[in-house]
């Protein structure tokens, strides 16, 4: 069985390979982020995260950095939240 956002993620791409401008990609990035907040506020969709972080992935392509340095710094900010 596909998680939601599995389904919602290969609808992305196929709409986004025809976007014309940057502009239009990072609008279309944008609601997908809106999409999958949205989603992995349930326990099953979150569960997508274990084996790949579609959030971080979503913020490096709408910031351009680097996904391992959005990792890096999503990991290190639950880090210091978790230690209090």
């Amino acid at each position: 069985r596909l998680y939601r956002c599995e389904k919602i993620l290969l609808d992305f791409f196929k709409t986004v390979s025809g976007a014309d401008t940057k502009i239009i990609r990072q609008h279309q990035l944008e609601a997908l982020k809106k999409e999958v907040t949205k989603l992995f506020k349930t326990y099953y969709e979150k569960g997508l995260s274990f084996y790949f972080d579609l959030e971080c992935w979503i913020e490096s392509q709408l910031s351009g950095k680097d996904f391992a340095q959005v990792i890096a710094h999503d990991k290190k900010a639950l880090s210091k939240d978790f230690k209090g």
